[in-house]
């Protein structure tokens, strides 16, 4: 039988598993989320209705804008130096990995990037950038 205690310590909301005794999931005041477990997406055939291969790949990601910098401090004042994509930018490229309203900031929606939406997109990229070292080696 396991137990699950929720509590708040030092602004971090935590749920505690009596049977490991350890924390399962945490989220602090700047709002990062930790789990114990990581991240599942139900990702089985059954399902999905899959309505063909992915669009996107390396010609995708070659014209995405990344930048780096800092969030505003209205926004996230935690002052880290991050790396990001460009919404507004993506949503022209890989519009099902944006939400065009994902965001509140200073009363208005803003667009937020929905990064689980990229990773095939990468898959696909990396797929193609080995095919084409195949293709240069089996030249040679």
């Amino acid at each position: 039988n396991q137990e699950f205690h929720i509590y708040n310590t030092d602004n971090v909301f935590r749920i505690w598993s009596s049977t490991a005794q350890v924390d399962r999931l945490q989220l602090n005041a700047a709002g990062a989320l930790w789990t114990a477990g990581g991240f599942d997406t139900g990702s089985s055939r059954k399902l999905k209705n899959i309505e063909g291969a992915l669009p996107y790949g390396l010609a995708a990601v070659e014209q995405m804008e990344l930048a780096a910098g800092h969030y505003k401090p209205e926004y996230n004042d935690d002052g880290r130096r991050r790396l990001f994509f460009v919404a507004e930018q993506l949503a022209e490229l890989v519009p099902e990995a944006v939400d065009l309203e994902g965001v509140e900031f200073q009363g208005e929606r803003v667009a937020s990037v929905k990064l689980d939406q990229l990773l095939p997109v990468m898959a696909k990229a990396i797929q193609e950038l080995a095919a084409e070292v195949r293709a240069l080696k089996a030249e040679r």
